[in-house]
């Protein structure tokens, strides 16, 4: 559409078309068409898509178009577009002071209109843009509420504040009506809210301004004090204090400011707090846990330090969990935490948690050398805590620290047969892990037993052959008074042959009467068996040698060793088993199959040829290659 448009089409916008011309006027800025439908009689107050020609230019920052409208008789200067916004909103949002001014002198203009989405009230909307000569003009009619809330439940001084906006503050901070009491959606008061914004100029005004509470808590029980000792800001502390700032405020989880200070480090926030007042000394948060828990926890030793020097700290007090600070610091290993609550005359180096743990057990666990050298250098320190779970020997043989080993044997009052849960003593744990220094220290005391098993019937021997440490097992063997039998079902006998180690195999068979040779499984296999199954020839000649060897007997369902060895195809096995005059070929299982039938079964031809000459009586097949049976009884040894 063009500026200089014949009458006839003005007049045809105007009549015919609602004056929408207008409306594309003030959109686009197009001061002379305005003017031109106006002298036209354009109607001012037209509305397109939900919004004035008056709106239209205010929202596209068509000033001169909008000074325009405003001249006109009849405009409405309180329409509200679809959301809720009128021009003077959108005047003070944008920072048209000259329109804005304009604006109030209208008799009716309604100053504290919202929008719907943000409830911003014109005051709000040009706080929050930092308009302040808008905000003056405002202010100065009298008639705007300064305490209005918007949907977040702020009112305007939070949007000065969260803007950083110092000038705007501080003219809303003067005014006589202005509420410092009221809270946001997060029960945030504007000093609360200055802290946590670090908008630290206002804050000294706020304080002096006779509504602000200065104790005032969040929606999470935290005050100004909190919030600004969370951030580290000493100046704002000190200032809080001075006002009244209460240090053993908790929040909702228990934390006092002085909790805080620790659990972020804030060290010389700490001493302000401190030197300030001890109310909060021993306090627990919600975990019972005091100021003195937190800094042993944290190995903060400045601190720890001025907790100790002040007259009443609890360095016994208990935790949820029954943890003292002495825990707290054994277990994260803070060494110079640990000695100086060792030093206080009342401390309870044995002071066990609700799981019966001391501090030394939960070094020991944590791997802390240096701590638990510090705590075993104390009289009367308990070595034996902790029955149920575990000792500090199982921890420092676990952590293969044979220091500690050393000086907790050296201990008289250790017991170091103690289980853990599943029945381990420490030299069941060193033998797991093939630890043969460690095994020899433990074997230094004469108290070790040396057959002890745990839950699972293993002994330290069984699990030393279970995880293949030969040297290990060598060791143990040198104990007369060891059971080299003792296992879970299987002997370790048994066990070396299963897991393939004959060089722990031989080491047990050369064991002579010690050895029970013919051990059996619930399931009656002996370790001839299983080495006639794996074809460990080897194995099965030493087996053999022995004299005590019952090389025919039967497991549960008939099978004998000669019967796994055809059966899994292990040919020297066999002739080394047929060698053996007390061999007998013919025993049956309980289906009825003998060695020859399950190697014929088995495609070992080769086996069952072996047997067919030993003097079976079966004769061999030629069909399709397989061997049958013979119609004849079988002959007899």
């Amino acid at each position: 559409m063009s500026s200089i448009l014949p009458s006839a089409l003005y007049i045809f916008n105007v009549q015919c078309q609602n004056s929408s011309g207008l409306i594309w006027a003030a959109q686009q800025g197009n001061l002379r068409l305005a003017e031109a439908l106006l002298r036209y009689r354009a109607n001012v107050n037209t509305v397109d898509q939900g919004s004035t020609p008056l709106i239209c230019a205010a929202v596209c920052r068509s000033e001169p178009v909008l000074k325009l409208l405003l001249t006109r008789q009849g405009i409405d200067v309180n329409f509200r577009n679809q959301k809720g916004q009128c021009v003077l909103w959108w005047a003070a949002r944008r920072g048209y002071i000259a329109v804005v001014e304009q604006l109030l002198r209208y008799d009716g203009i309604n100053i504290d209109s919202p929008d719907v989405k943000h409830k911003w009230t014109p005051l709000a909307a040009a706080v929050a843009k930092g308009h302040t000569d808008i905000v003056q003009s405002l202010l100065a009619t009298g008639r705007a509420n300064i305490n209005t809330r918007d949907v977040s439940y702020r009112t305007p001084i939070y949007y000065a504040i969260g803007e950083h906006d110092r000038k705007t503050a501080e003219i809303l901070l003067a005014h006589r009506h202005i509420d410092l009491t009221c809270k946001d959606e997060r029960e945030r008061t504007p000093l609360i809210y200055s802290v946590l914004r670090n908008f630290m100029p206002s804050v000294p005004t706020l304080l002096a301004h006779p509504q602000v509470v200065i104790n005032a808590q969040d929606e999470d029980g935290r005050n100004a004090l909190w919030h600004a000792v969370s951030h580290g800001d000493k100046k704002t502390v000190q200032q809080l204090l001075a006002k009244g700032g209460d240090i053993a405020a908790a929040d909702s989880n228990g934390i006092t400011p002085l909790h805080q200070s620790i659990k972020k480090g804030h060290m010389l926030i700490c001493k302000i707090l401190l030197s300030h007042s001890a109310d909060a000394l021993n306090i627990t948060d919600e975990w019972g846990q005091t100021p003195l828990h937190l800094a042993a926890a944290k190995g903060c030793i400045d601190v720890v330090k001025l907790l100790l020097n002040e007259a009443g700290v609890d360095v016994q007090a208990h935790d949820i969990d029954g943890s003292t600070p002495l825990h707290k610091a054994a277990e994260r290993g803070h060494l110079v935490v640990v000695k100086l609550l060792l030093a206080e005359p009342n401390i309870d180096i044995n002071a066990r948690d609700i799981y019966g743990l001391t501090p030394l057990w939960l070094a020991t666990k944590s791997n802390r050398p240096c701590v638990v050298r510090r705590l075993l250098a104390e009289d009367q320190v308990d070595v034996n805590a902790g029955l149920e779970l575990s000792t500090s020997l199982h921890h420092a043989v676990e952590n293969k620290d044979k220091q500690i080993v050393r000086l907790l044997l050296d201990i008289k009052t250790l017991d170091p047969n103690v289980p853990n849960e599943i029945g381990w003593t420490p030299l069941n744990c060193a033998a797991h892990e093939g630890d043969l220094d460690i095994i020899k220290l433990l074997l230094s005391r004469r108290d070790v037993r040396v057959n002890a098993i745990g839950l699972d019937r293993k002994s330290p021997l069984w699990l030393a052959v279970r995880g293949g440490h030969c040297e290990v097992v060598r060791w143990l063997l040198q104990y007369q008074t060891i059971d080299i039998n003792q296992g879970q079902d299987r002997s370790p006998l048994m066990v070396s042959i299963e897991e393939g180690y004959d060089d722990i195999a031989m080491l047990l068979l050369v064991q002579k009467e010690r050895l029970d040779i013919n051990a059996r499984t619930y399931l009656g296999s002996t370790a001839l068996f299983i080495a006639a199954r794996k074809g460990s020839t080897q194995i099965v000649d030493q087996i053999l040698k022995d004299s005590r060897a019952d090389i025919n007997s039967k497991n549960k369902w008939g099978e004998t060793a000669l019967w796994h060895a055809a059966s899994n195809g292990q040919e020297s096995v066999v002739r080394r088993l047929l060698a053996d005059p007390r061999i007998i070929t013919d025993i049956k299982d309980e289906k009825g199959r003998g060695p020859l039938e399950m190697a014929s079964e088995m495609y070992h031809f080769g086996i069952a040829q072996l047997l067919e000459n030993h003097g079976h009586g079966i004769r061999p097949k030629t069909r399709k290659g397989c061997l049958g049976i013979s119609s004849s009884p079988s002959s007899a040894f």
